[in-house]
């Protein structure tokens, strides 16, 4: 009897393994990894499978990986977009059904990557002083136990460990976690609050900064179709730099006046995220979205900003 169910065990196990390799491609394997935001491959990688026919969806996972599953007819691939720093990312081929090798997926893959960039569809590289400042992005959340579950982002101004954000979100918290670029988790205290201009500063007391944004190097005036560059936190806690553009006038909303911006992806956790020129001069800070869209975006001008910081000294 203890025979036949070790022969038994045995016939299952070489069953299932046969049905896995019927099932899963022989050549998945690492892709590479390539200069772009997580973000923005997720993107160009669903414009390419949705141009080859695919059905396709995506889940986001631990630490910012996106698992995108493609699907037509006699084929299936599913592909992990893992963040490798805020501007590069890995991916990997972890899954396939009736489709190329590594090789053959790379190189298709690569060939759209060089028309997108040639058409423009590529995001330029961002500029090394730019990447740098994602050491000073603070991702801001509600403790686990909070069922308001929030998060959004901040930034630091100086070396000491100040930082600011929105009020909007963090007036609904009573207590909440900062996060830094190095995965250190601290408590944090607001020293003001101003709901009209809707700004908070926060002291963290955290070690001594490196990196944070220079207010004094600040921009009042901005040009129509520059390039911008936002700093924010998603919704796992990895940071991510989006480029954008001014394509509009400043706007006037409930009485405050607000830059009006054009962004790859505005989302909650985008809230508080401080945004650049070029040249990593601060221009101002994320309030939110047009309501409706996904890219517009409203931001707090510079001005706003340091009348608020400024408020009180002497």
């Amino acid at each position: 009897m203890p025979n036949m169910k070790l022969a038994f065990s045995v016939i299952m196990i070489l069953i299932i393994h046969c049905c896995m390799g019927t099932s899963f491609g022989s050549g998945t394997g690492g892709i590479g990894t390539y200069p772009l935001p997580a973000i923005e491959t997720e993107s160009l990688l669903t414009k390419w499978l949705q141009q080859e026919k695919y059905s396709v969806a995506s889940d986001v996972l631990a630490h910012g990986e996106i698992l995108l599953h493609g699907v037509k007819v006699g084929k299936l691939i599913r592909i992990s977009i893992r963040p490798h720093s805020p501007l590069a990312t890995e991916i990997e081929l972890i899954e396939t059904t009736g489709m190329e090798d590594v090789p053959a997926f790379r190189s298709s893959w690569e060939l759209f990557l060089a028309k997108a960039e040639k058409t423009g569809s590529v995001t330029k590289k961002v500029p090394e002083r730019i990447r740098l400042l994602a050491d000073a992005v603070v991702c801001i959340n509600s403790p686990q136990a909070d069922e308001k579950k929030l998060n959004f982002t901040g930034f630091l101004i100086d070396k000491r460990g100040t930082i600011i954000t929105i009020a909007h979100d963090l007036e609904k918290l009573i207590d909440f976690k900062l996060k830094f670029s190095g995965g250190e988790v601290t408590e944090g205290l607001v020293l003001k609050r101003d709901t009209a201009k809707d700004l908070s500063l926060i002291k963290s007391d955290h070690l001594e900064y490196s990196n944070f944004f220079f207010l004094k190097e600040g921009r009042s005036k901005l040009h129509f179709g520059e390039r911008i560059y936002m700093l924010c936190c998603n919704n796992t806690g990895a940071i991510q730099i989006q480029s954008g553009t001014v394509d509009k006038p400043k706007a006037i909303v409930n009485s405050q006046t607000l830059f009006q911006v054009k962004l790859q992806n505005i989302f909650l956790g985008s809230s508080g995220s401080p945004v650049v020129d070029e040249n990593g001069r601060f221009i101002g800070v994320v309030k939110g979205r047009y309501r409706g869209t996904e890219s517009r975006g409203f931001l707090i001008p510079f001005d706003t900003v340091r009348s608020f910081v400024e408020m009180g000294k002497k």
